[in-house]
């Protein structure tokens, strides 16, 4: 084979035709497709994909299907002809990093042992276990053993004891015909199990239908749950410390809600597998909610999501590190809403691909993770109400944020974004062209580092779209350009207040002024000076409009210049030109 020679690689030789056609594709910018091989038994795949691009990450979860475990399973994954199932697999979860070849998975599941037909109860001291509210509120019938062979009916008001098994601690719980075990709480009181004793440490093991109907778990049934069935059953139980098998792949709503929520025995729960697919209304909303030393999460494989089906699932976990991945691309209304909120022990974000949002659905999704460096990318560029609010809010570790190609906006899709971001020293471009009500409100606000404002090229404005959008904004010392020439109802309310650094403020354009339009725009901007006189320091013009003749509305001005640093400060009138100081400027599209 004679050398080939790349000339747009610097001279480098190759001696393979093959490796020197990669380097042309990789130099000009071209990425080859590799073709994804999947053969599964006994279990499935949460990525269906037969390609996937060249440099691109691979993700996947594997499920076992009923009656099937991956635990001993056989796995096999090559790229290119080469085994990385050792970097590639773990524990179902497969992701592949920088794809260079072809990729082959080749998984089977093997069968599972056959589960006790109860659930079972195991600690390290004596402990009790019985209902909050001292009820019976399950719809059918629960029993409860020490020996798996004398089984006696739980009617709810009984204190359980546990026994001394073989230097053990144990109780056992099983239950026929029911289809909630928890469900809402009334006025009767918390119908949740509260655990009790000496014990330091209990485990929960086994199925946990079998408190719905161990006879059908024991044909290979899933018993059919009623929304609500397992509502904050755990809630509290501060001494668990393993959870129950959850194997059902058909959910009901809010079913496992607030199940284990401020269960601080909790360390790591990856193993547990979650196989449904398709979701239920707030099946897993609060479900380790202030798991406070919780630091791992369970596979996410779910891609047909319902509305709050993730929102606060891991609220306050305080010690998790990484985040599951999250497959799905339609998301659900306020689905992943404060799903991460309070985790400030989480240094990296999940990919986030999904490209069809819904109101609320990312809302607070990681605000307070201080520990945040890197936000995600967001790829959707179409909107819906609400549906970035409040996303990184106080992540006080992020430096730069994502790119926002929207040009159509949502109402309050941007609020409070990135408010109290205090690394964050630039912002993204915003390119947006058509508004939306109070789309950018708050997005900015408290982020103390920040040095520069993005371009803000709309021209014509809605209600209430800019208000407090750079508050306590106090490194700032230049508004943006404020083209637009129609105005609405508080479009630039409190704008800037706060921004002590700001000495370059915008000239103002539009003729036909409304309602608040420019209401406290610069509240307590203390580096602004100006005066009714042209004298002395004061020297640059400045009217609102900056050319023609205003109109006039209802409290359009008022206190616009209030705690501002000259012999002028409060409301302006309309028409009516003042001075700047020479410490200040005035910022316009030629600037």
């Amino acid at each position: 084979m004679p050398i080939i020679k790349n000339p747009l690689s610097g001279g480098v030789n190759f001696t393979n035709l093959d490796n020197a056609l990669d380097e042309l594709d990789l130099t000009l910018g071209v990425y080859r497709s590799f073709s994804v091989t999947n053969t599964l038994t006994n279990c499935t795949t949460s990525n269906s994909s037969i390609t996937t691009g060249e440099c691109s990450i691979y993700s996947a979860t594997i499920t076992a299907t009923s009656g099937y475990t991956l635990t001993g399973a056989s796995v096999s994954i090559t790229m290119n002809g080469v085994d990385i199932t050792s970097t590639a697999y773990n524990n179902g979860s497969i992701t592949i990093s920088g794809v260079s070849g072809n990729i082959v998975i080749v998984i089977s599941a093997v069968q599972a042992a056959p589960s006790n037909p109860y659930l079972s109860f195991i600690g390290d001291g004596f402990f009790r276990l019985q209902t909050v509210n001292n009820l019976k509120n399950w719809d059918g019938t629960l029993q409860y053993s020490t020996d798996t062979t004398n089984w006696s009916v739980w009617d709810g008001v009984d204190v359980l004891a546990s026994d001394l098994v073989d230097g053990e601690y144990v109780l056992y719980l099983r239950g026929t015909g029911n289809t909630v075990i928890s469900g809402e709480e009334g006025e009767q009181g918390s119908p949740y199990f509260t655990l009790t004793g000496t014990a330091t440490e209990i485990e929960c093991q086994g199925n946990i239908e079998n408190l719905l109907d161990y006879q059908m778990v024991a044909n290979n049934q899933h018993p059919p749950m009623a929304s609500f069935a397992f509502l904050a059953l755990f809630d509290g139980c501060d001494k668990l410390v393993t959870i129950p098998e959850l194997p059902t792949t058909t959910l009901a709503d809010y079913c496992y809600a607030d199940m284990f929520s401020d269960c601080i025995g909790l360390t790591n729960v990856s193993s547990l597998i979650l196989p449904a697919t398709t979701l239920a209304e707030g099946c897993y909303s609060e479900m380790f909610y202030n798991c406070s030393n919780l630091t791992s999460a369970p596979a996410l494989p779910a891609t047909a999501l319902a509305s709050s089906c993730y929102s606060y699932m891991f609220y306050g976990c305080t010690s998790l590190t990484a985040a599951p991945s999250l497959p799905a691309t339609t998301l659900a209304e306020d689905c992943y809403s404060g799903m991460f909120e309070d985790c400030t022990s989480l240094t990296n974000a999940p990919t986030l691909s999904a490209t069809t949002l819904a109101s609320n659905c990312y809302t607070y999704m990681f605000a307070n993770c201080s520990s945040l460096t890197n936000a995600p990318t967001l790829s959707a560029t179409i909107l819906a109400d609400y549906c970035y609010a409040n996303m990184f809010s106080d992540c006080t570790s992020l430096t730069s944020a994502p790119a926002l190609s929207s040009i159509t906006l949502a109402e309050g899709c941007y609020v409070g974004m990135f408010g109290g971001c205090t690394s964050l020293t630039s912002a993204p471009a915003l390119p947006a062209t058509t508004l939306a009500g109070g789309c950018y409100g708050y997005m900015f606000s408290g982020c103390t580092s920040l040095t520069s404002a993005p371009t803000l090229p709309s021209m014509t404005l809605s209600d209430y779209c800019y208000q407090y959008m750079f508050t306590g904004c106090t490194s700032l010392t230049s508004s943006p350009v404020l083209p637009a020439t129609t105005l609405a109802t508080g479009c630039y309310y409190h704008m800037f207040d706060d921004c002590t650094s700001l000495t370059s403020i915008p000239s103002l354009h539009a003729l036909n002024l409304e309602e608040r339009c420019y209401f406290e725009m610069f509240y307590n901007c203390s580096s602004i000076k100006l005066s009714e006189t042209q004298t002395g320091e004061y020297q640059t013009p400045y009217r609102i409009p900056t050319n023609g003749v205003g109109v006039d509305n209802t409290s359009t001005m008022i206190n616009m210049f209030i705690n501002t640093g000259g012999t002028f400060t409060g409301t302006p009138t309309i028409n009516t030109t003042y001075y700047l100081s020479n410490t200040n400027s005035v910022v316009t599209a030629n600037s």
